[in-house]
Formats: C-alpha cells, structure tokens, sequence
C-alpha cells in the first residue's frame, strides 16, 4: 500500500511502505485528522484482503461445479486513491473524496457461468453526526458516515462502496455470453451482492 500525504509520519511527498502502516486500510482512524492535514492515501490490496467482499464472493460461486469457479479469484486487484479535506462553512467537517477500481469475480447472470467484473466507484464521503447533517446545504452529494455511532475503518467504507457500486444483474457483454439458462434457473440462484445491497439500503431509509 502506498501512502501519501502532508506531513504523514513526517514524509511529505515520498511513498511510505514501513510495515506498521500495511494494516493502516483496516484500521480505526479518525477523520478530522487525516482531514486537517490534507491526507491523500493511495491504496493496492486484493479481494483476499477485504474480508467481507471476500464471503459474499465465495456464496456467489458456491453454486458453480468446483471445476467451473476461477481458481485465483482473490488475487483480484481493489486499488484507488482517497483524499482527506475540510468542507468549507461553519463546522468544517472533514470529508473523503476517491474512487476504488476493484476486478470481482461474479456470475453472469444470462449465462450463469463465472466472469472477473471491473468496476471503479466514486466515493464521496463526509464525517459528522445526524443532527448536524441536517443543516448543510454543502453535505448534497455525500454519503453521510455518523461518527461517534460504530468504529468504522477505511475498509469499512471502500467494501461498502464496493457493494452499493455492484451491478443488481451483473453479466457479460452480450457478445461474450455462449449459452443462455432458462429465467426460472437465474431467478433461483444465490444473490448475496444483491441481498446484502437491499439490507443495507432497508437500513438507511
């Protein structure tokens, strides 16, 4: 993982690799610090180290013949870059802006057979309590993340994003799919990107 950042760990511009800082995604951290300082933070992990993308993968193929699940699937790559302000108005809320690309590994959902999908999500996020969100104007557009409510980490909000980002059908092009499955056999499949998705947006309403 590559870090970057104004006066991290007194490194101004170089990246930084000492190996207290590997676990620094799944961490606790706090935001008005990182925001403060204008923290960039450029990450590269895999799918094998995002645990709970990692169990929602492993339900969507357990449907599949072992012979037909990709074999080196965790390997796929989740990397991007996320940036740490301080929002312009009275309280000056720290905010997060980035994106992660992510290569997930899925069932088509026309052919039923497995495909590496790439997805790169935009993440906008801001820090602040439930009251307060309901008086900026300046908050439209974020993702509003409650402080002080659970100990979130960074990869907390990167699988989140990874999960609300993934498409409810996911399929191949239309060029790529070589057989077709009756819709009665899609429709009983396992979804565990699409069930987790609707929990979680029952809980946000």
């Amino acid at each position: 993982m590559v870090i970057r950042g104004t006066n991290f760990d007194r490194s101004r511009y170089c990246p930084y690799y000492a190996p207290a800082m590997v676990n620094l995604l799944a961490d606790r951290f706090q935001p008005m610090e990182l925001a403060s300082r204008c923290q960039v933070i450029e990450f590269k992990v895999t799918v094998g180290d995002c645990g709970r993308i990692t169990e929602i993968v492993e339900k969507e193929l357990a449907g599949m013949e072992r012979e037909d699940r990709p074999i080196d699937w965790k390997a796929g790559p989740v990397e991007g870059k996320l940036e740490f302000s301080l929002l312009s108005g009275k309280n000056k809320l720290p905010a997060m802006q980035g994106h992660v690309f992510a290569k997930i590994s899925t069932v088509c959902q026309r052919c039923i057979e497995s495909f590496e999908m790439a997805l790169k999500i935009p993440i906008k996020v801001v820090f602040t309590n439930s009251e307060a969100a309901g008086k900026q104007d300046e908050l439209l557009g974020y993702d509003i993340w409650e402080l002080g409510v659970t100990e979130n980490s960074l990869l907390d909000i990167i699988q989140e994003s990874i999960v609300m980002g993934f498409p409810l059908a996911p399929s191949h092009d239309s060029t790529e799919c070589y057989s077709f499955v009756e819709p009665e056999v899609r429709t009983n499949m396992a979804r565990p990107f699409l069930d987790l998705r609707t929990a979680m947006d029952k809980v946000d309403k």
